[in-house]
Order: structure tokens, then C-alpha cells, then sequence
């Protein structure tokens, strides 16, 4: 009655799945940390930049991480913040070196463009983006600019219509 039953036969498929199903997990991983690293700005690390010296009146805004990690997502020609605070990173300090040289080649004039949403704290977000526009336009007149080749434009919308991403991003163009 106890017969030795004999072990089913293994099936190729099944270990087919089994390898395959490893491989995608480990892209997975392997994604996961490459996202992470493509993330990080090349260039100062965030400890340098917190370590900076206090910002002196006049001089161009100090960097700080908040600012740093803000940066990512942003286009070319926008400069991002941490939320509510007006601290330039060391990535929107080159974009606002560059913009000024080409401007400053090409006699042209630099906007400074910022958008926010009416409604409840409207006055927090206008004096937010005052603030933010005043660090941009130190920055590009320490780094040449003269102040009568830059224009600022705040621009209110109507609640819902500024992402978030956005509100807290200013936005440079040459005229």
C-alpha cells in the first residue's frame, strides 16, 4: 500500500518563469538606484553648500539642500526653490551666470517671471515671489547685468491653475 510514488517530472517552463521573474526584479532594483543617482546634482555637495558663510546685504543669494533637491524637473530656463524660502542652489546660480553672459553679449533684456495663485494666503505667495524675483536680480547683477536690462513679471492665476512644481519655480527669458 505504500508505494513509492515517483516525483513529477520537472517542467521548463516553470523554471523559465522563475529566471525570469529574478531578472525583472533585479532591473527593477537596479532602476530604482539609478533614478536615485540621476537625481543628485553634479558639482558642490549639499554639506558644502551649508557650511557657506551668512549672505551679506547686496551679495548673491547662499545655497542650501532644500534648494538643491528643489532643482530637479526644472527646464533650462527655470530656476527652482525649496518650498517657502528664496534660497538660490548652486545649479540656478550657473543657469542665472549664463543667462546674464548671453544677455549681456546680445544686449538683451532678462525677465524674471513668476507665477501664483489667488485665493486664500495670496499675500504669503506675492511677498514669497517678491522675494524670490529680488534674489534672482541680485544674482544677475553680480553677475553683470545692469538693472535697467531686467524686467520682473508676477503673474496671478486663478486657484487650481498653478501646479505646485511651478509655484515654486521663477522662470528667466531674454527679450
Amino acid at each position: 500500500m505504500d508505494e513509492l510514488q515517483p516525483a513529477p517530472p520537472r517542467h521548463s517552463s516553470r523554471t523559465l518563469v522563475i529566471a525570469v521573474v529574478a531578472v525583472l526584479i533585479v532591473v527593477a532594483i537596479a532602476g530604482i538606484v539609478l533614478a536615485g543617482l540621476r537625481g543628485r546634482p553634479i558639482g558642490p555637495s549639499p554639506v558644502a553648500a551649508l557650511s557657506s558663510p551668512t549672505q551679506q546685504p547686496g551679495s548673491a543669494p547662499t545655497t542650501a539642500a532644500p534648494a538643491i533637491a528643489a532643482e530637479v524637473g526644472a527646464g533650462p530656463n527655470q530656476l527652482a526653490f525649496a518650498s517657502d524660502t528664496d534660497t538660490l542652489s548652486p545649479t540656478s546660480l550657473k543657469k542665472i551666470v549664463d543667462t546674464a553672459n548671453s544677455a549681456t553679449k546680445g544686449s538683451h533684456t532678462v525677465v524674471i517671471s513668476a507665477k501664483l495663485e489667488g485665493g486664500n494666503e495670496r499675500e504669503l505667495r506675492m511677498e514669497l515671489a517678491k522675494k524670490r524675483a529680488d534674489a534672482v536680480r541680485r544674482a544677475l547683477q553680480a553677475a553683470g547685468m545692469p538693472v535697467s536690462a531686467l524686467q520682473v513679471k508676477i503673474s496671478e492665476l486663478p486657484p487650481g491653475l498653478v501646479p505646485k512644481v511651478d509655484a515654486d519655480r521663477l522662470e528667466l527669458s531674454m527679450k
